[in-house]
Formats: C-alpha cells, sequence, structure tokens
C-alpha cells in the first residue's frame, strides 16, 4: 500500500474511533425533541397497533374522542379518517426493534439514533473506497454537517447512503464495466432512498435529466455505456414506481403523507421562493448553507465547464461519469429550492440539498485530478483547515440543546406519574422519550385544563397526574428581558412562555390536596400521590 492508502485509511481509523466515542458520550437521550420525538412516536405506534395499521395512536381516544389534548401535532387525517405521522413509514418500521426493546427493558430508545450513526459508517467507508485524496477525505469526513446528523434519531443518513451506494455501484470505476443487472440492482437501491426522503425523487429525477441533456448536447457516449446508464435508471425508476403506487394506495396522493402536510407552505411566491434559494444555498442569520459548508465546491460546478464535457479519447468512460455527475447535481440544487416546502437550514444544515453532498465530493475529487498543481493543494489545504470548525461549532449547539432539555426534564425526573399533563408543545417535547413512555396530554387553557383532569379522574381511577408548569422566576425573568423589544421573535417567544404558565391557585383551589413541586425551570402540581423516581 502506498502512503496516500496508508493515510486515507489511518483517517478512515482515527475518525471512527472520534465519532464512536463522541456519540456514545452524547447525551443523545435528550436530543428526542420536534421531528425526532414525532418519528419515535410513530414506531412506537406501529408497535401498539400490533403492526397492522400506521395511524398514530392516541391513549385519550376514549375519553376524548374528538382529540382536544391529542399532544402529537405533526399529524395527516386522510380521506378514510385515519390520522398518520406526516414521516416515513420505512423509516417507523427500522425503528420498532428499539421500541420492543424498550418495552421490555425500559431502556432501548436510546439507541435509536444507531440507525443514524451506522449509515454515517456506511458513507465513510464507501468514501474511502473512492479514493480522495487524504485533505479532501478529511473534509469530505468532518468538513461538511453529515457527521452531525448521527446524533439525531433521523432517516437523513440512511438516504444518503443508499443513494451513495447505489451511485457508487453504478460510477465508480471499479463497477463502470459490470453487466447489465449489476446497473439494475444500482439503481434500485439508489431509489429506494425515496422510501425515507422525498428528495430522492429530485435526485432520480436529476439523473434522467442528465442523460437527456448529454445526448441532446451531442455529447451522447458510447452504447454500451449509455446501456448501462439505462439499466440505472430504470432501476430508479422501478423503485420510485412502487413508492409513488404504494403511496396512492396507501394514503389516496401518490407522494403520501409527507407532501400532503406540506403542501399549503410549498410554491410561497418568487420573493419567497428566491429567499429559500439564498438560505439554502449560503445562509441567512444563523442558518448556514451548503457553500458555506463547502465552498470548495463551487469551483467544479461553477467553472466554466466546457473542457470538463470535452471527451478525452481512452478517458471517455470517466469522462461521462464525471459529465452525469456534474449535470445532475447541478440540476439536482438548482430544482430542490423550488420544491421544499421551507428553507430547511434551520437546525444543522441544509438538510434537504444532502442528496449533493457526497456528488460534491467526488466533484472536487475529478477537478483536483484534472489540475495537480501545488496551488491546488495548498487551496484544499485551505478549504479543509476553514470547512472544520463551522460542523464542530455547530456539534457545541447540539450539546448545548440537550444539556437544555435534560434541565428542564431533570424537574420531570423527580417525579413519577402516572399520567403527564402539559400547557404547550414547548414544554411537552422538554418530556423527550419519555412521551412515549407515559400517557401524556396538552391543555393549552385552564379550563381545559380542567376539563380534562375532570375526564381523567372518572376514567382513570387510582392513577396519579401530573401538571407541568414553567416556573414562575423563570417566566418572570423571560418577560422581563423581552419587555421593550418588539421583533416578531421577542412576540413569539413571550407568547410561547405566558402560554406554559398554569393557573396554580385555581388548580389549587379545585384540588386541595394538590402537591405543587418547584424546579428550576419548571413545576410539577400532583393531584394524587406519587413517589420520587429511584
Amino acid at each position: 500500500m502506498n502512503r496516500p492508502g496508508i493515510l486515507r485509511y489511518s483517517i478512515f481509523a482515527l475518525s471512527v474511533i472520534i465519532i464512536v466515542f463522541a456519540w456514545i458520550g452524547s447525551q443523545r437521550q435528550f436530543s428526542f425533541n420536534f421531528d425526532s420525538q414525532n418519528k419515535i412516536y410513530q414506531a412506537h405506534s406501529l408497535v401498539q397497533n400490533g403492526f397492522q395499521s400506521e395511524a398514530l395512536v392516541y391513549a385519550g381516544q376514549d375519553i376524548d374522542s374528538e382529540g382536544l389534548f391529542d399532544p402529537i401535532p405533526h399529524s395527516v387525517v386522510l380521506k378514510d379518517g385515519r390520522k398518520v405521522g406526516a414521516f416515513p413509514l420505512a423509516f417507523s418500521f427500522l425503528a420498532t426493534p428499539f421500541i420492543l426493546i424498550d418495552n421490555q427493558f425500559g431502556y432501548g430508545l436510546e439507541l435509536s439514533a444507531l440507525l443514524s450513526l451506522l449509515p454515517l459508517l456506511g458513507i465513510w467507508t464507501l468514501l474511502l473506497r473512492w479514493r480522495l485524496p487524504p485533505l479532501l477525505l478529511i473534509m469530505a469526513f468532518w468538513g461538511n454537517f453529515l457527521w452531525l446528523q448521527s446524533f439525531e434519531f433521523s432517516e437523513y443518513l440512511l438516504a444518503t447512503f443508499l443513494s451513495f451506494l447505489g451511485y457508487t455501484l453504478s460510477l465508480h470505476e471499479r463497477y463502470r464495466q459490470k453487466g447489465d443487472f449489476h446497473h439494475l440492482t444500482a439503481g434500485m437501491i439508489f431509489g429506494l432512498a425515496v422510501f425515507f426522503r422525498h428528495e430522492a425523487v429530485v435526485a432520480v429525477a436529476s439523473v434522467i435529466g442528465a442523460l437527456l441533456f448529454l445526448q441532446l448536447s451531442g455529447q451522447k457516449p458510447p452504447t454500451n455505456q449509455m446501456r448501462r446508464a439505462r439499466f440505472f435508471v430504470a432501476g430508479s425508476i422501478s423503485v420510485l414506481f412502487l413508492w409513488l403506487t404504494s403511496n396512492q394506495l396507501d394514503y389516496g396522493h401518490f407522494l403520501g403523507p409527507r407532501f400532503l402536510a406540506n403542501q399549503a407552505t410549498q410554491f410561497q411566491g418568487i420573493a419567497e421562493t428566491l429567499r429559500r434559494y439564498m438560505v439554502l444555498y449560503f445562509g441567512g442569520g444563523l442558518k448556514f448553507g451548503l457553500f458555506v459548508f463547502m465552498p470548495l465546491l463551487l469551483i467544479p460546478l461553477f467553472l466554466p465547464v466546457l473542457r470538463f464535457f470535452q471527451r478525452r479519447g481512452e478517458e471517455e468512460g470517466r469522462s461521462f461519469s464525471e459529465r452525469i455527475t456534474l449535470v445532475a447535481t447541478i440540476l439536482y440544487l438548482a430544482v430542490i429550492p423550488l420544491i421544499v416546502p421551507n428553507d430547511g437550514a434551520g437546525g444543522f444544515g441544509p438538510r434537504y440539498l444532502i442528496f449533493a453532498v457526497l456528488p460534491g465530493f467526488i466533484l472536487i475529487k475529478n477537478w483536483m485530478e484534472r489540475r495537480p498543481s501545488s496551488k491546488t493543494k495548498y487551496l484544499v489545504f485551505f478549504f479543509t483547515v476553514i470547512s472544520i470548525p463551522l460542523p464542530v461549532l455547530l456539534h457545541q449547539v447540539q450539546e448545548q440543546g440537550t444539556a437544555q432539555q435534560k434541565a428542564v426534564y431533570s424537574d420531570y425526573a423527580k417525579i413519577r406519574a402516572d399520567i403527564w399533563i402539559f400547557p404547550n408543545q414547548s414544554l411537552y417535547y422538554y418530556a423527550g422519550l419519555d412521551t412515549v413512555r407515559y400517557e401524556s396530554y396538552i391543555a393549552s387553557t385552564d379550563a381545559g385544563l380542567l376539563d380534562l383532569t375532570k375526564r381523567l379522574h372518572s376514567a382513570r381511577g387510582g392513577k396519579s397526574i401530573a401538571i407541568v408548569t414553567l416556573n414562575e422566576q423563570v417566566a418572570r425573568s423571560a418577560e422581563a428581558n423581552l419587555a421593550g423589544k418588539d421583533s416578531e421573535l421577542a412576540r413569539a417567544t413571550l407568547m410561547i412562555i405566558r402560554s406554559a404558565q398554569r393557573d396554580v391557585a385555581l388548580i389549587r383551589k379545585r384540588y386541595p390536596d394538590a402537591v405543587h413541586i418547584q424546579g428550576k425551570q419548571a413545576d410539577v402540581i400532583l393531584l394524587a400521590p406519587a413517589t420520587k423516581r429511584q
């Protein structure tokens, strides 16, 4: 093995050790909020329904058939009356073993983020096979937002792994000369990503568009290469057709529940669309776009590409691989901002553009090979150095977020109660995985709360009820800090703070025996005796 090869394997081994230890040391049990929490609840519903239905379960169906106190906000009501989650059913199925283990042993949900870590390790293994120059390999591992997703319970990395695996099996030099069935299978693997992310539809369409563009522009490759490309496309389309058909039969719409949940926020006009382009590409405010994470990608994408497209004799096959990657990536980046429901750059990277990240590094590799000069190496070194701090900084933000959730959750964790009632979604999400393990409700008003407790006392005799409210001192301090601020964010924050408070005196008046337990962030009011958690 030559020196670059030794360096590559050393970088890979060290990176795997770092990410695994970082993953083990992270407080993943406190990363379940908002989307990730809703996704784990979908898996929980599958198990509760005995895998017979994906309809979201609601513990209060017997006392609240209208769902007035249902805590799950992101759901879709289908024409047949079913209430289902908006996230991929396939990912929910993959998460069910963790639900079953947790039901048996009281621990297991905390490990469900393995569905993100393992695909990341698979992606890194594929990148190693592409023999990226060592500096670029470091950038591909650590200088973007992919590894940040490994700490979250989400389908992004799994979908990315499937698409990149199919891409590699078809366009890597080791596999280009394989037979038609191999490329058909590669296309099917590529297409499987659509069962996890809608953006994969655009990825498949971009490959088709790239082939059409190359033919129409007079750059048609040799017959054998075009035949293999067609088998790849046929494999992708067959899986895409299966996905569309299953959606139509199950949900009554060929694009499935995710589209139904987001259709109201799509196609919001020219101004909003242009803003989404800007945020997804370059960022805005505290949001960081693709080219902020990967500025080096601008070079192979937007420099004059005539030389890149020209044929080069015996390297013609390789040139076709490069051309189709370039055109498909450009098409994907051009179309995604047009169809997404929001700018998608909140959180930890522009995840709607995630299918462009790995082909982007292949494009950078090709550019480096075409310009093997010292200037190129220095440029790559410079961008490698400056690209790593941002993801590391965002990981610190991730850690701060889990620490904040842990701080609020610790006020809940002092109490063992059978039923939990939250004032709003914010305090509900702070309960994390306990929202799956315990019967939970959201009562947004004091009147609604008293109505709900009356129903529960009638139907859940002998069970303890915990009512969560924001700590009064915390609320007053936050309101004082926001006083005089007239920004939209300040007003929204103030509204959330006020909605998180319950009238403790009113509750005590109705239930004189209630126990008010004060916490640092949130208080808990017990309507029945409860024991301390051991």
